[in-house]
Order: structure tokens, then sequence, then C-alpha cells
């Protein structure tokens, strides 16, 4: 049962990486919204929905709820899996550190470093769960493409797309490519979009993809919620 509790707590730690985009693209740059968005994003505690879709259909459709505690606290609320219940990851991105409560079953287990992998995704993808943000701002190359202006949602948004590739000695059977969409409000650059498809680099047709929105900025959250001691009871 402990093999089966870690294995479905590296995918919890995975989904981690998607927040953590957020600091790392809006941090660099490209435009005079996404500057603003950097001093929004840094300097706020904020929450957000995430949903994902796979290529399998066994694990479509999922949502989660997640927020950012600063300095450097992340949940995700996961919803329940069947025969598993629900299931949360709270992380330390300075330590790497991440605590997963399986509810249902009143266990908690806490991983020093989730995903070892540090070469993969475009020079340092599982970085994303186990480094501070900063030391990742520098993977920007100037290669991103700028997409303009367009509406979501009656909102007025600027984004641009940055397209990575697992690097290093991955067999290709093993190896992803990743596509990030930012899109953000051309007037107040708060963020309202971000989305990801993640692809095998084989003709095997795997795909994820991911949606954040939903963004809520500057609230306040539980600092109970992001601790990585385990509950009582």
């Amino acid at each position: 049962m402990k093999s089966r509790f870690s294995q479905l707590a590296v995918a919890a730690a995975t989904i981690i990486a998607i927040s953590l985009l957020i600091h790392w693209f809006f941090a660099s740059g490209s435009s005079v919204a996404f500057a603003e968005v950097l001093q929004k994003i840094c300097n706020s505690s904020y929450t957000f929905d995430l949903n994902f879709d796979v290529s399998d259909a066994k694990a479509a459709g999922q949502s989660i709820k997640g927020g950012i505690l600063e300095p450097g606290r992340m949940r995700m609320d996961c919803p329940p899996i069947p025969g598993m219940g629900p299931i949360s990851s709270i992380m330390d991105v300075q330590s790497g550190k991440c605590l997963i409560l399986f509810h249902h079953q009143k266990v908690a287990e806490l991983l020093a470093n989730p995903i070892p992998n540090r070469n993969a995704g475009g020079g340092g993808f599982a970085a994303f769960v186990s480094g501070p943000v900063k030391e990742l701002w520098n993977l920007r190359d100037g290669t991103e493409k700028n997409l303009g202006k367009k509406t979501i949602n009656g909102v007025e948004v600027e984004g641009f797309e940055v397209h990575l590739e697992d690097e290093g000695d991955i067999p290709r059977e093993e190896a992803l490519q990743y596509d990030i969409q930012i899109w953000a409000s051309a007037k107040t650059a708060e963020p309202v979009l971000v989305e990801m498809v993640m692809k095998a680099r084989d003709d095997s047709g795997q795909m994820v993809h991911w949606t954040m929105d939903h963004f809520q900025l500057d609230v306040q959250l539980d600092e109970a919620l992001f601790k990585l001691e385990p509950p009582t009871g």
C-alpha cells in the first residue's frame, strides 16, 4: 500500500510544478504588462483553479484548487479519487519538500525530493518543484512567441507562448515537450489564463492539457493549511 501512496504522491508533486510556471514566466515578462504581473504575483498570496485532461480517458477532466502563500508555500487540493478519496499537496519552494495528505486514510507522506530528474523539461523542468523560483528565470532565451491581444470572458488580455523540450540523455520514448501560453490583463496586468500542453516526443500520441484560471490575488489564507507538519487527528 505504501508503494501505491508513493506513486500518487509523485503525481501530485508533478502537478505542483504548473503553479510555479506562473512565477517563472511572469517574472521575466516580455512587456510592460508582464513586468507589472511580477509585482502583483510575487508580493501577494493568491488562489486559482487548475484543470487538466489527459489522453487516457480514465484520468480525464480533473479539477484542482490551488493556493500560494507567500513566501514560497503552495497547496493543491485534488478532488476525490475512486478508492482513495481527496488528496492534498503542500510544498515549500525553497527546500523542495512536499507533504502529501491522504485525507480518508489519514496518512501523510513527506517527500524531500519529489522529482529527482532535474535534467528534463527545457533544461530543468523538474526543477520547478525543487528550487528557488529566481534560479529559473534564466531559462527564458528570447525565443518566446508574442501572441498579441484578445478577449477572454470580456477581459482584454495580452499573451505569449513558450516551447520547451526535455534535454539530456533521455530515451525518446520518455522525452516530453511543453507548449505554454500565458495570458494577463492588458489593463491591470493580473493573470487571467495559463494553458500548457505536454506531449510525448515519440509517436504514442500521449498528451496532457492543463489550464489555470480564476485567479484571486491578495487573499487572506490560513497559514495552518500550508504547514509541512501533518495535521493532528
